[in-house]
Protein backbone atom coordinates (compact mmCIF):
# COMPACT_ATOMS: atom_id res chain seq x y z
CA UNK A 1 0.00 0.00 0.00
CA UNK A 2 1.32 3.44 -0.90
CA UNK A 3 0.45 6.14 1.61
CA UNK A 4 0.89 9.90 1.40
CA UNK A 5 0.36 12.58 3.96
CA UNK A 6 1.67 15.29 6.21
CA UNK A 7 0.65 17.51 9.09
CA UNK A 8 -3.07 18.04 9.76
CA UNK A 9 -4.06 20.14 12.79
CA UNK A 10 -0.89 19.24 14.71
CA UNK A 11 -1.03 15.51 13.90
CA UNK A 12 0.92 13.57 11.31
CA UNK A 13 -1.58 11.79 9.02
CA UNK A 14 -0.93 9.18 6.30
CA UNK A 15 -3.63 7.82 3.99
CA UNK A 16 -3.89 5.44 1.07
CA UNK A 17 -6.02 2.73 -0.51
CA UNK A 18 -5.45 -0.87 0.54
CA UNK A 19 -5.63 -3.94 -1.73
CA UNK A 20 -9.43 -4.10 -1.45
CA UNK A 21 -9.79 -0.43 -2.45
CA UNK A 22 -10.77 0.78 1.03
CA UNK A 23 -9.22 4.01 2.25
CA UNK A 24 -6.97 3.68 5.30
CA UNK A 25 -5.81 6.53 7.52
CA UNK A 26 -3.06 6.38 10.13
CA UNK A 27 -2.60 9.35 12.44
CA UNK A 28 -0.18 10.15 15.24
CA UNK A 29 -0.75 12.49 18.14
CA UNK A 30 1.21 13.43 21.22
CA UNK A 31 0.24 11.43 24.28
CA UNK A 32 0.78 14.44 26.49
CA UNK A 33 4.44 13.64 27.05
CA UNK A 34 7.51 14.43 24.99
CA UNK A 35 8.62 10.80 24.75
CA UNK A 36 5.36 9.14 23.66
CA UNK A 37 2.80 9.16 20.84
CA UNK A 38 -0.53 7.53 20.02
CA UNK A 39 -1.01 5.96 16.57
CA UNK A 40 -4.56 5.38 15.35
CA UNK A 41 -5.48 3.29 12.30
CA UNK A 42 -8.88 3.78 10.70
CA UNK A 43 -10.64 2.50 7.57
CA UNK A 44 -13.30 4.01 5.32
CA UNK A 45 -15.32 1.95 2.85
CA UNK A 46 -17.32 4.96 1.62
CA UNK A 47 -14.60 7.31 0.30
CA UNK A 48 -13.88 9.32 3.47
CA UNK A 49 -17.50 9.82 4.63
CA UNK A 50 -17.28 7.58 7.70
CA UNK A 51 -14.32 6.02 9.49
CA UNK A 52 -14.15 2.81 11.53
CA UNK A 53 -11.33 2.18 14.01
CA UNK A 54 -8.88 -0.62 13.17
CA UNK A 55 -6.50 -0.23 16.08
CA UNK A 56 -4.65 2.04 18.47
CA UNK A 57 -0.98 1.81 19.49
CA UNK A 58 0.59 3.64 22.41
CA UNK A 59 4.29 4.13 21.78
CA UNK A 60 6.89 5.36 24.21
CA UNK A 61 10.58 5.96 23.64
CA UNK A 62 12.78 3.46 25.42
CA UNK A 63 15.85 4.84 27.10
CA UNK A 64 18.63 2.72 28.52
Amino acid sequence: MIMTGGEVNGSFVLSGHDQSGALQRWSTTSAGQRDSIVVRAEISNDDDKTWLPMGVSYLRRHQE
